[in-house]
């Protein structure tokens, strides 16, 4: 669902990363997937890292928590 992303916020990941933050959801899928706090303070909110596998390679995306759903962050 791309409508949960605000596309200046996904162009920026895509240009960074080459990836778009859409694919978080696919490293939520790993039924092994990992949730940590990340915490920074010039961050201003409570942020966590998501670490899973999606094919052959490991990835960690950074989200918050908005609506019960994961928010990417680029």
């Amino acid at each position: 669902m791309l409508d949960r992303f605000d596309p200046a916020k996904d162009a920026v990941n895509r240009e960074k990363h080459a990836l778009p933050l859409i694919f978080g959801d696919r490293i939520f899928d790993d039924e092994d997937h990992l949730i940590v706090p990340s915490i920074r303070a010039q961050d201003g909110e409570e942020r966590f890292k998501v670490i899973g596998g999606v094919g052959q390679k490991l990835f960690t995306g950074i989200f918050v928590w908005r609506d019960d759903q994961p928010r990417s962050y680029p």
